[in-house]
């Protein structure tokens, strides 16, 4: 085959593969709403995301991820709720033998920008974190996979939220309005995040000095 025959079949395929593209995008459905390459804002980032896994369900899923925790591989099936792509519920299946096994669900309410596993709870698997936009808000939820159940153990909103790891680790929710600050902490003996709210109070200098408020975030 010459360079120039080679050259047109290249051209062809790739014209081929635009127009799929573009045929996909055009589609008014789930799918083309959270397909990257569509380039529209309901994209999941989820960085395990995959194509290789196809789970028949109605409404039907548009992405998937897959990933470990424990002992198990898990798939996140993320479709929308009520026909609204600005609204996520995400299934959780353990993968078993080839076999796909529901193991509980999560309602997201929101477009998840940020899915990651975190260490939140000492002595315990990780944790699956999704942080989403909601408004002028970040929402934060938490979930505990465990083999053949889910268990939410936080859902919580605030301007900004950032998440510690380490020997200490907690969950940092910063309110702008309130001008305070909740630090989340694993309590183990009530099994649950319980919290410190640090207020800025003016003092007679105005100056300002911090108060601690101790709450427990239920989930």
């Amino acid at each position: 085959m010459s360079l120039n025959a080679f050259a047109i079949i290249l051209f062809i395929i790739g014209g081929l593969l635009q127009q799929e593209h573009a045929n996909r995008c055009s589609y008014q459905n789930p799918e083309a709403w959270h397909a990257p390459e569509c380039g529209l804002k309901w994209v999941v980032h989820d960085p395990h995301r995959t194509v290789s896994v196809r789970i028949g369900h109605s409404p039907a899923y548009h992405t998937y991820s897959i990933g470990t925790i424990g002992n198990h591989d898990y798939v996140l099936a993320y479709r929308d709720q009520d026909s609204d792509p600005s609204s996520i519920v995400v299934d959780f299946y353990r993968e078993e033998n080839s076999e796909y096994l529901p193991v509980g669900t999560e309602d997201l309410g929101a477009v998840p920008n940020d899915v990651r596993l975190v260490n939140l709870v000492p002595k315990a698997p990780p944790q699956i974190a999704f942080i989403a936009p909601c408004g002028q808000l970040q929402c934060l939820s938490v979930v505990k996979v465990d083999n053949a159940h889910i268990e939410e153990l936080i859902d919580y909103a605030a301007s900004e939220i950032r998440i510690h790891e380490g020997d200490q680790p907690f969950i940092e929710a910063v309110s702008k309005t309130a001008k305070a600050t909740e630090k989340f902490a694993w309590d183990p003996k009530t099994r649950r995040f319980g919290s410190a709210v640090k207020r800025l109070r003016r003092t007679s200098h105005t100056q300002t000095e911090n108060i601690d408020e101790p709450r427990v975030a239920h989930p």
